[in-house]
């Protein structure tokens, strides 16, 4: 099998060469994992912080444009959310390539 690596861009794969200076590590998805968890955190809380104004804001003054204003902040912050996670689960399923790529060079 011809393996076709370094065609493009000229770079050899992390095992091939002699450090693993400038590469991601085990650890960096570790870090990474964890910032996502806080982002997500993060916005649950604005979120509803937000929904909450907006119900109040809703109820007291009775206009519908604060529950159509809730539900468009909803779908929003609730895509968002769902974004870091599918990038949070795209990290875990890749720790396990990172180390083997540093693995050997290490």
């Amino acid at each position: 099998m011809i393996k076709m690596v370094g065609l493009v861009t000229g770079k050899k794969p992390v095992n091939e060469q002699e450090n693993v200076e400038g590469h991601l590590l085990p650890e960096d998805m570790t870090y990474f994992k964890e910032k996502i968890d806080a982002m997500i955190n993060s916005i649950e809380e604005m979120h509803q912080e937000i929904g909450m104004q907006l119900e109040v804001a809703s109820d007291e003054t009775g206009f519908k444009v604060y529950d159509e204003m809730l539900a468009q902040v909803s779908r929003y912050m609730e895509g968002t959310i769902k974004n870091l996670e599918y990038c949070e689960k795209y990290f875990t399923r890749m720790t396990p390539r990172i180390q083997s790529l540093t693995k050997d060079t290490i």
